[in-house]
């Protein structure tokens, strides 16, 4: 008598405990998992979508199953603007540093900009972060001289931008050459800061079709405020 034969009899004796229960397909498990994992993968199929890639979906999903996800993400919406406190580049002075930055970090990112008012660059990158600001009220936007924060800090290294999350830095960029040089977008900084985990990938969706977005385009809008700003630190 085989044990491991599928008969009646061996079931009758495996029921009694006389017989140890059979062995599973090793097969059988894995076509079990694959389906599951395939099953589990449909099912999840909208997790990361937008709600524009949802309204994309219209035609192709069941109208009950995308509200369930268009729910998801208006939910997290406002979660994400209940914790909404900033809005816009605040500057900041040395002596307030440790608080502003380091210490708030803690709670929230704080991404650092260290400027040079005469450097074409670094008027390029206040233009996208004053872009970035409000889209992004979550996230704390602030800007220093750089020789201010740092004594005789090299105009060569600026703009330099600091991106401190968990009460640490967690991400510096030097000069706009890792970020895309003069030809620098909103989109490319706010990359960088999905790269440093400051944003998700799905906040930074809506700014792809609007990539050529710069100081540029901002410039009319912002000039006097940066102006305003950069005197401060005369």
């Amino acid at each position: 008598m085989d044990p491991n034969e599928d008969t009646e009899w061996n079931d009758i004796l495996r029921s009694k405990g006389i017989l140890p229960e059979k062995e599973p397909d090793v097969d059988d498990v894995l076509d079990d998992a694959l389906v599951d994992a395939k099953e589990l993968a449909h099912e999840n199929r909208l997790e990361k979508k937008t709600l524009d890639e949802l309204d994309e979906l219209e035609d192709e999903e069941d109208d009950e199953f995308l509200q369930i996800y268009r729910n998801k993400r208006i939910e997290e919406w406002k979660q994400r603007m209940s914790k909404a406190k900033y809005g816009s580049v605040y500057p900041i002075s040395k002596p307030e540093y440790t608080q502003e930055v380091t210490e708030d970090s803690k709670n929230v990112f704080v991404v650092v900009h260290m400027f040079q008012d005469s450097i074409p660059a670094c008027k390029l990158l206040n233009g996208i972060l004053e872009r970035l600001a409000p889209m992004y009220p979550q996230i704390k936007f602030v800007k220093i001289a750089g020789k201010q924060a740092v004594e005789n800090y090299p105009d060569i290294m600026m703009p330099t931008l600091l991106v401190y999350g968990h009460g640490d830095l967690q991400q510096q960029f030097l000069t706009l050459t890792t970020l895309g040089g003069m030809g620098t977008t909103v989109y490319d900084v706010a990359k960088a800061l999905v790269h440093a985990g400051a944003l998700k990938e799905g906040e930074i969706a809506p700014l792809r079709e609007s990539s050529s977005l710069n100081f540029e385009s901002g410039r009319r809008d912002n000039e006097a405020d940066e102006e305003e700003d950069y005197d401060d630190f005369d």
